[in-house]
C-alpha cells in the first residue's frame, strides 16, 4: 500500500489587527469618550442652573414677602396716624429706604449676622452688591450678587399720589464670574388704605 504524503500546506500568516484597523477603532472609541464626557458636562451644567434657580427663587421670595410684611404696617401706621395717607405712606417708604431695612437671613448665603442689610439702588444705579460677607468668603456656601430696586409708579388722582411701587430684584448666582445669566424678579407694593 502506499502512502500519500501530505501536500505542504501553506504558512498561515499569523492573524492580528492592522495598524489601520486600531487606528480606526481607537478613533471610535475616543469619539465615544468625548461624547460620554460631553453628556456628562452638561449634565452637571443643567443640574447647576436647576439649584441656582432654585436658591434665586428663594431669595426673591423672602425679599418680597418681607417687603409686603414691612408694606402692611406702613400702610397700618399710615392710615391710623396720617390725614393725607397716601402720601405719609411714601414717606414712611423713603426713611425706611434711607435708614435701611433689614431682611431674615436666606438660606446657604454665608453671612456673618442672622439679619441681612440689603441695599435698595436708587434709579440708575447699576451697581451689583453681594449678599454674602465678603470679607468672609466660603466657597461651600452661596455667593450671589443683587440688584434691588424700588421705583415709584405714577400718580393717581383717586389715591391723590402715588399709591404703589415697583420692586425690582436681579440676582446674580454665581457671584464675580457672572458665568450664569442674571434672573429678574419684581413685584408690586400697593397701598391699599383706601381713599385719604
Amino acid at each position: 500500500m502506499m502512502k500519500l504524503s501530505n501536500p505542504t500546506t501553506p504558512r498561515s500568516s499569523s492573524s492580528g489587527f492592522t495598524l489601520v484597523e486600531i487606528a480606526i477603532a481607537l478613533l471610535a472609541i475616543g469619539l465615544g469618550l468625548v461624547t460620554i464626557f460631553g453628556l456628562g458636562n452638561q449634565g452637571l451644567e443643567n443640574s447647576r442652573e436647576v439649584v441656582n434657580e432654585t436658591r434665586c427663587q428663594q431669595f426673591a421670595d423672602t425679599v418680597f414677602s418681607t417687603l409686603q410684611s414691612y408694606n402692611t404696617s406702613f400702610i397700618q401706621y399710615a392710615c391710623t396716624n396720617a390725614n393725607n395717607r397716601t402720601y405719609h405712606w411714601q414717606r414712611i417708604w423713603r426713611e425706611a429706604i434711607q435708614e435701611g431695612l433689614d431682611f431674615p437671613e436666606i438660606a446657604g448665603i454665608n453671612n456673618s449676622t442672622n439679619i441681612m442689610r440689603l441695599k435698595i439702588s436708587s434709579a440708575g444705579d447699576t451697581i451689583l452688591y453681594p449678599a454674602f460677607d465678603p470679607n468672609d468668603i466660603s466657597l461651600l456656601e452661596w455667593n450671589p450678587y443683587y440688584k434691588l430696586s424700588l421705583t415709584q409708579g405714577n400718580s393717581s388722582t383717586v389715591a391723590r399720589g402715588v399709591n404703589y411701587l415697583n420692586a425690582s430684584l436681579v440676582i446674580y448666582p454665581d457671584g464675580n464670574t457672572y458665568s450664569s445669566d442674571g434672573r429678574t424678579y419684581s413685584t408690586v407694593l400697593l397701598f391699599t388704605g383706601g381713599l385719604p
